[in-house]
């Protein structure tokens, strides 16, 4: 018992840190594209533009993917809580409260109501079913495009269509919101998947990319 509670300590550290680089990075292109959509001066077709899209596309796709994977050897996010249903007589109040210092069961005591239910002492079996059902249901989308094309090509001529934008920023907040919730249920802690920089980010779009032209600016003034 307690060697899978380890395992699944592990697991969710290790699924913290894949996450939160596709949070991470759903943000950075969600902004950077704002950025070019009001400027005129930019806001046109652009190579560069097309890169970014197909990088960002494949990597957050693949990234989706890893979180969905099943295969024995790999640790996921849908096989974490398949093990947490198949043992979630495990997952009881009262193993969440230890988690907690004495003078803090309170704030336990209300995490566990909010998570699975108030007064429930057993986390709810239908509730990691209805999360595994929206898993698979991103996966019903997403799989068969990033398995035929962008993991490998396949030799099929019809593939199942690609999605839209908004289909990969719901999932992505999928992922996120189901993650937080076991990790609360698991650590007792909190976490944010958006890391905030101590710096101004977007200062680099500030600055002229070509050190030529920004010469020449000086020279005009």
């Amino acid at each position: 018992m307690e060697q899978k509670i380890q395992k699944w300590n592990r697991w969710v550290q290790i699924l913290r840190e894949q996450i939160t680089r596709l949070v991470q990075s759903n943000y950075i292109y969600a902004e950077t594209r704002k950025i070019v959509v009001e400027n005129s001066a930019i806001n046109n077709s652009n190579l560069f533009y097309d890169w970014l899209t197909r990088n960002y596309v494949d990597a957050t796709l693949m990234g989706i993917r890893r979180q969905l994977d099943d295969h024995s050897d790999c640790i996921s996010l849908i096989k974490l809580l398949r093990d947490l249903q198949i043992n979630s007589t495990l997952l009881t109040r009262e193993k969440h409260l230890a988690l907690y210092s004495k003078d803090m069961h309170a704030l336990g005591h209300n995490a566990f109501d909010i998570l699975a239910g108030k007064d429930l002492n057993v986390f709810p079996e239908k509730t990691l079913e209805i999360d595994l059902q929206q898993l698979e249901k991103i996966k019903a989308l997403h799989k068969e495009f990033i398995d035929r094309r962008i993991a490998h090509y396949e030799k099929v001529s019809e593939v199942q269509s690609l999605g839209t934008f908004q289909n990969l920023d719901d999932a992505i907040s999928i992922l996120e919101n189901i993650f937080q919730k076991y990790f609360l249920l698991l650590t007792a802690s909190s976490t944010k998947l958006l890391p905030i920089p101590q710096y101004d980010w977007t200062s680099i779009f500030k600055q002229s990319w070509l050190p030529n032209i920004t010469k020449e600016m000086e020279q005009d003034e």
